[in-house]
This record gives structure tokens, sequence and C-alpha cells, in this order.
């Protein structure tokens, strides 16, 4: 009987040590994990709160170089036009997030998640100088432009053009799909697609201030043969600040700049 009781009372102190072996276990990882925790990104309405002066909206936005989440080549510096498609493996969604909508004021509602607080702040500052200005068309999916293309190219057949020609016409106007920078979630349309924006308050704001948020006019009434498209004074690009300061120095458009990286970097070589 009392080697049997020695077992039991054996088996329990096991139990016993165990249980403390457990218990203690899951304190120290509690402990460590805390230690280590990462904070979860904030949402793009947090983000907007970098912005806390009329006088310091662009001092709170780091310079391009500084920003870390946009690779040079293949994201805020990625060339798309008529001759240049996004490569067929693209992925249209993968970083792409909703913006709040009392910065819009058209239904499409997406934009790059990296970009989006240049483009707050850049709004924010605008209203802080008693202009408004808000996105109407940021990221549109291959379906929704391949749906605005066709009805551009029906338009002009219906004044007499040919297929082709319609296609041509079309595609200085709306982006053949594939082929549009709204796709990337890096170009914002701002307020009214047409010509009456480039009388507007908000484009000679944009047009002085922009820069200082990443953003230049993508489509200068100037660089049409250039860029192949009409002159869009509604339709604005995220390139980074340093970028877009050069550029405007430059007087260049995108694809200027885009050919003058490439020369340099070939002789380099």
């Amino acid at each position: 009987m009392k080697e049997k009781n020695q077992r039991i009372l054996y088996i329990i102190c096991i139990f016993v040590i165990v249980f403390l072996l457990i218990i203690s276990g899951c304190f120290i990882y509690n402990i460590f994990d805390k230690s280590n925790a990462v904070d979860e990104p904030q949402s793009f309405v947090s983000q907007s709160s970098v912005v806390q002066s009329n006088e310091n909206f662009s001092s709170n936005l780091t310079s391009s170089e500084e920003t870390g989440g946009l690779d040079t080549k293949l994201s805020k510096l990625l060339l798309v036009n008529p001759d240049n498609a996004l490569p067929s493996d693209y992925n249209y969604t993968e970083n792409l997030i909703t913006v709040d909508s009392k910065y819009l004021c058209g239904e499409l509602n997406q934009l790059n998640k990296e970009i989006l607080p240049y483009a707050i702040a850049m709004m924010e500052a605008a209203s802080a100088d008693g202009i408004d200005i808000r996105i109407r068309s940021p990221y549109r999916s291959y379906e929704i432009q391949e749906r605005l293309y066709n009805n551009e190219v029906a338009e002009w057949k219906s004044k007499g053009l040919s297929q082709l020609d319609a296609e041509i016409k079309a595609a200085t106007i709306v982006a053949r799909p594939g082929t549009s920078e709204h796709h990337t979630g890096l170009a914002i349309d701002f307020n009214q697609t047409n010509e009456t924006f480039e009388d507007s308050e908000a484009f000679q704001w944009l047009l002085k201030n922009a820069e200082n948020y990443g953003f230049i006019l993508r489509y200068p009434e100037d660089k049409q043969e250039i860029t192949k498209i009409i002159y869009e004074p509604w339709h604005w690009r995220f390139v980074g600040i340093d970028v877009a300061k050069e550029i405007n120095a430059k007087g260049l458009c995108f694809e200027e700049y885009i050919e003058e990286i490439n020369n340099k970097e070939s002789v380099a070589e």
C-alpha cells in the first residue's frame, strides 16, 4: 500500500511540474512576443494625420529616395503608354487600398496604397488654401478601361471614321486597355475630366504645388507628339517628390525623363 501511494504521489508531482512548465512557457512567450510586436499598419484615414498644420504639409512627407515603399523600376517610375503595355502577368490589385469617400467625387475609389498619404496630404493642403480638389478617377481595372475605350471607339465611328481610324483616334483620348496608367493606381484624374479644368483654381494650385507631393502633370499640352495622348490638365501621376521637381525643373514629360535615365544607364555600362 505504501509503495502504491508513493507511485501515485510521484505521478501527481510529474503532472504538477509539467503544468508549471507549460504555464511558465506561455508567460515567457507572451513577454517576448509583445517586445517584438510590430504595430499594425494605420488606415488611410490615420495616414492623413501626418498632416498637422497648414505650414508643414509637405515637410511631413519623405522624399522619393526615402520612402522605401516603391521600387524605382517597377512602380513609381513604371512607364505605361501606347508603346509600353503592362506585362501580361501584371497584378492589377495587389497594392490597392480604398480611399475615404470624402476625398472622392466619382464612383471609383481605389488607389496604390504607397501613394495614398501623398495624395491625401495634397488634397488637405489645397483645402487649407480654400481649394477643393478631389479624386474623380484613380485605379481602373482592365475591364473598366476596355469598356471606356470601346465607348470612345464607337463614338468616333458614329462620326464617320472607319474602325481602324476610330481605334487610333480613341487611343489618343482613352488609353487602350493594358496601356493605361490608371491600371497601376499611380495616376489620378482630379475634379472634372474635361478642358474646363484648366481654367479652375484647382488646376492652378496643382501646377504650383503638386510637385511637393510627388505628382506631375502627366500629359502636358506641348508634349502631345511624345506622349501620344491629348492634353489632359486633370490627369496627374505620382513619381516621387524629388523626381517630380526634377521633371518640372527640366521641362520634361515623363517619357523624356525615362529616356534620359535610360541613356545615362547606357553610358554608365
